[in-house]
């Protein structure tokens, strides 16, 4: 009766002081309105503001404090004080600093936190210690207090729980009324599930034991205590209890110290036992293995770490603190990994034969270097030096292997006198393929890193291997066209007399065959485009790794298919003064054989403008003198035998547009207007003469 008195009258309070509140506030804003002063005021309006305020804020927390008491639990219990604790905290958190909040942090906030945090600490002390924690038995009563979990019980798992946010809401408190920012500090119920772990450790490793091989022997050190680590506190158990409470509290700092922890302390028995400085694993006698072995042991154990959990930030590496921190060591570490990974490169057999995944096995190889490279750059805290020591080494010397190849399978095309066999013709394309497709691969994992600052280095190397992947496209193509199909096949003699064919007017039989020295040509053309189209990706592979196995036979086919057609359209087009006219018999024989040569889709766009070409010159006499006309008309008031230019077009749009679409309504869609007039121009001498 006597609390519920208390609380009706500091309502009553609370009530009257925020009328009077709400009466000056309006009456201040009156006078600042109208510009004058109130005289019957003794006191200025925004000083008595001021002090109604303050008298609001001072019942308001009397009125939360009387409260809070009144909730408190009749039957106290260390939960229960503890509960009352944090709900104290959050009360002075929440209102403003004032004498009577200074007076309850001091006079009852205070003991009561020092005396459930003592008691909460000793308690959890004894639970861990009554359980045998970290053994087998106590994990699986953790796991059984966490199916079943209830803050209000004595269990390890309730005072986990209530350290956690007695520490961090005393962190809160602790700010809002001294004024200082909080700093996070280790949480203590990491500490103390921590403690038994650091003390097996220490017995295991470093209290030297005749009865204790682990404590004496120091050539498997690191793979002892990792696996000790991993077995008793981070595969089941413990990590699999504190990332429990972590979720549920949603308080991730607590995985962070875990895991820092962890990792401090397998460092620190390897510090302590002076494990990179024993005479056995670095002095003159020593076997490189143990050193490499054991470096090698520390990253797997920080991959392995990283693979836990997903978090914000990660704790300092094994690798980090016993390797890179230490000068000798990380300059030794990085000499051996370079070496390491060139060696790999080149020692592993590689053969020039055509690969069926049609993907260079060394450029295989190489992307899976990288990948590990990457992988162990990312698990150190700067990982530049890493990346510029190792990482781009590896890739100078895969180009320059890539290089090699490629002017070797150059001068398997060029180095032959006579014109290649279709089975050696077969071997080779296939090979330049799998050598595009390897740099295609290499330039597609060195870039995937480019949006990271920890990549930049490869990525800027991966520009560069897309730079080479053209450039072998182009090597290729230029290879087979100008030696193999210009030179060996006899392309460029036909070409020259195609010249001729066009400007005589003479009767020619068409039989629809190609001409005859057009035939060895014809021979390698076909089986360059018939290997690049068969070649296709396993059904069962991914759409990226498709998209890889399908990227040089599609740019192979392209680029030679552009490269003959253009030859083909300088002919013509005349673009060498070759051919000034085009006879109707002669432009006949030309349309057969560009379309025997390039009839099988799929073609480029500028081979259809070729077939496009070749196939307007053949246009009968009347239709194409109309077409002739129709053109004249538009820049031509009167009819006239003078040559028609693109420049009479192109000055008009609308001219332009009209033009296009009288040619595109004829059915020639790759054609271009250019090529029209030259063709018209061409053929109408012979007409008119």
């Amino acid at each position: 009766q006597e609390e519920a008195s208390t609380m009706t009258y500091l309502q009553e309070e609370l009530e009257k002081a925020s009328r009077k509140l709400e009466q000056t506030e309006r009456k201040l804003q009156v006078i600042e309105n109208t510009g004058g002063e109130d005289k019957d005021i003794a006191v200025p309006p925004r000083t008595r503001l001021k002090e109604l305020n303050e008298n609001v804020e001072a019942l308001e927390f009397a009125r939360d404090l009387s409260q809070a008491h009144q909730e408190e639990a009749r039957e106290s219990s260390l939960v229960q004080d503890a509960r009352q604790c944090v709900a104290l905290a959050q009360l002075l958190t929440r209102h403003p600093k004032q004498d009577l909040l200074y007076h309850v942090f001091e006079k009852e906030y205070q003991p009561l936190h020092r005396h459930v945090r003592a008691q909460l600490l000793l308690n959890l002390r004894q639970s861990l210690r009554r359980i045998n924690y970290p053994s087998n038995e106590a994990n699986n009563i953790l796991q059984e207090e966490m199916d079943n979990i209830s803050e209000d019980s004595a269990t390890v798992s309730s005072y986990v729980i209530w350290m956690t946010r007695l520490q961090i809401e005393n962190e809160k408190v602790q700010a809002h009324v001294t004024g200082v920012p909080s700093v996070s500090s280790k949480l203590e119920c990491v500490v103390e599930l921590c403690r038994p772990i650091v003390e097996r450790v220490t017995f295991h490793f470093l209290q030297p034991s005749e009865e204790r091989i682990s404590s004496t022997r120091i050539d498997r050190l690191p793979e002892w205590v990792i696996n000790y680590v991993r077995e008793n506190a981070l595969e089941g158990g413990p990590w699999d209890f504190v990332a429990e409470i972590s979720s549920m509290l949603q308080v991730e700092a607590m995985m962070y110290q875990f895991l820092n922890e962890m990792c401090l302390l397998a460092s620190y028995v390897m510090v302590q036992r002076k494990f990179f400085r024993d005479e056995k694993i670095v002095g003159p006698q020593s076997i490189p293995t143990l050193l490499s072995g054991a470096v090698e042991q520390l990253l797997t154990f920080d991959a392995y770490i990283r693979d836990l959990v997903v978090l914000d930030a990660y704790p300092q590496s094994l690798s980090q603190i016993l390797v890179a921190e230490d000068d000798e060591l990380w300059s030794w570490f990085l000499t051996s990994e370079r070496e390491w990974a060139v060696s790999t490169l080149f020692d592993t057999p590689v053969s020039l034969d055509a690969s069926p995944r049609r993907i260079s096995a060394r450029a295989e190889l190489f992307s899976a270097l990288i990948h590990s490279i990457q992988s162990k750059a990312a698990l150190f805290a700067t990982s530049e030096p890493y990346i510029a020591e190792v990482g781009v080494p590896l890739c100078q010397s895969f180009l320059g292997a890539v290089h090699e190849s490629s002017t070797e399978l150059r001068a398997l095309l060029a180095g032959q006198r006579k014109l290649i066999t279709t089975e050696d013709l077969e071997k080779n394309l296939e090979t330049w393929m799998d050598l595009i497709n390897g740099t295609h691969m290499a330039a597609i994992r060195l870039n995937q890193g480019a949006n990271h600052k920890v990549d930049h280095d490869l990525a800027r190397v991966g520009r560069s291997m897309d730079r080479l992947r053209d450039a072998l496209v182009d090597e290729c193509a230029t290879t087979l066209v100008e030696t193999v199909i210009m030179e060996k096949a006899k392309l460029a003699s036909y070409l020259m007399r195609c010249s001729y064919m066009l400007s005589v007017n003479e009767p020619t039989e068409s039989n629809n065959e190609l001409s005859p020295d057009l035939q060895d040509s014809s021979t390698v053309f076909s089986t360059v485009l018939r290997i690049c189209t068969d070649v296709s990706s396993p059904q069962d592979q991914d759409n990226e790794l498709q998209s890889i196995i399908l990227f040089a036979p599609m740019a192979v086919r392209s680029n030679i298919t552009d490269r003959v057609a253009d030859k083909f359209l300088e002919v013509a087009l005349n673009a060498h003064g070759m051919t000034p006219d085009i006879s109707l018999s002669g432009a006949k024989c030309f349309y057969g054989d560009a379309v025997g040569l390039f009839g099988a889709p799929p073609l480029s766009p500028l081979a259809m403008r070729l077939l496009d070409v070749a196939k307007f010159m053949t246009i009968d006499p009347k239709p194409f003198q109309e077409m002739k006309m129709a053109l004249s008309g538009l820049v031509q008031p009167l009819p006239s035998s003078e040559p028609l230019h693109f420049e009479s077009f192109s000055q008009d749009g609308t001219l332009l547009d009209e033009a296009v679409s009288m040619i595109r309504a004829k059915g020639y869609s790759w054609i271009r207007l250019e090529d029209v007039l030259s063709i018209l121009n061409r053929r109408n001498m012979i007409i008119t003469a």
